[in-house]
């Protein structure tokens, strides 16, 4: 039984380490020192950008490309989507983070064109960042019961969610059609401004006129879906978190963006961030605030 057991857990151990990632990495900058920057200032940003160096030879970079958020690999140069938590490192958003320098900061001070350099190399203990667990339940509806589920919906057909959380939190809603962003919850003309509060363990369905569960029905917007071409992809966003936490800044586009005719039969758009804007925000808010949680559905539009 002690063989067994201690073969358990260097097994468990050993999966554990994997599951981290946890490699050696060294990275270099080299850093221009300008007029209004001090030694000790050009010292750090060299120091910051050498360990993003080091993250992103060994894990990749993330890159924001409209509504989608990537790695990519330095070596292949391969991208790929991912919903995973970047951390933040001198405003740059990494596939990792540093864990322990092993040796260094080493500067070497250049002399170039008159110009001064420093060159900064760091060795130490990297790891990298994963995509975090899921703890809710979401699908998108085309009837306000959970029977309706699908991804799969016709133009003038109308959009529902289903959420369950099993603590209680706060949340939005987004939609995403590969230029703008829309938020469709918290509702437009609703008195809630960041987020809308839910119940662990309480089933919601969201935009039908008969689920009121704040006594807002006049405010409940009802989504009716459009597509520009004759099949749209489109992207429902939800981002959740047990604790509150501050929207985008987000205009509103519907005289822009809708007929006058369309207006006047009483259609308006949700307000709206651009795609890139929008992944800014969430990278942001999630390497900020680790309890937050978000998750995407791809849903398609196809005109009848």
């Amino acid at each position: 039984m002690k063989t067994i057991l201690s073969l358990f857990f260097i097994f468990l151990f050993c999966l554990t380490s994997f599951a981290q990632k946890i490699k050696t990495a060294t990275g270099e900058a080299l850093i221009r020192q300008e007029s209004n920057m001090t030694i000790n200032d050009v010292k750090r940003k060299a120091m910051e950008r050498a360990k993003i160096d080091a993250i992103e030879k060994t894990f990749g970079s993330a890159i924001i490309q409209g509504n989608r958020t990537l790695i990519k690999n330095q070596t292949s140069g391969e991208k790929v989507e991912t919903k995973t938590i970047f951390n933040t490192i001198a405003d740059s958003y990494v596939n990792g983070e540093w864990l322990k320098t092993l040796s260094g900061p080493d500067y070497e001070v250049i002399n170039r064109d008159g110009e001064i350099w420093y060159k900064c190399t760091i060795k130490g203990k990297i790891r990298e960042m994963e995509a975090p667990k899921i703890s809710f339940k979401v699908y998108t509806l085309d009837c306000p019961e959970l029977k309706c589920k699908t991804e799969k919906f016709l133009e003038d057909e109308n959009l529902y969610l289903y959420f369950k959380s099993p603590v209680n939190g706060y949340i939005n809603i987004f939609l995403d059609d590969g230029k703008d962003t829309y938020r469709l919850l918290p509702y437009r003309n609703s008195s809630l401004v960041n987020y809308f509060p839910v119940k662990a363990d309480k089933e919601y369905i969201f935009f039908s006129a008969s689920h009121d569960y704040l006594n807002e029905k006049h405010n409940i917007d009802e989504q009716v879906l459009y597509a520009e071409s004759q099949s749209d992809l489109n992207k429902i966003y939800v981002i959740f978190s047990a604790q509150h936490f501050t929207k985008p800044l987000l205009e509103d586009k519907t005289h822009e963006l809708l007929s006058p005719e369309d207006i006047a039969a009483g259609y308006s758009l949700p307000k709206s961030i651009s795609s890139e804007g929008f992944q800014y925000w969430l990278q942001k808010l999630k390497s900020k605030d680790k309890v937050v949680e978000s998750d995407y559905i791809y849903i398609s539009i196809d005109k009848p």
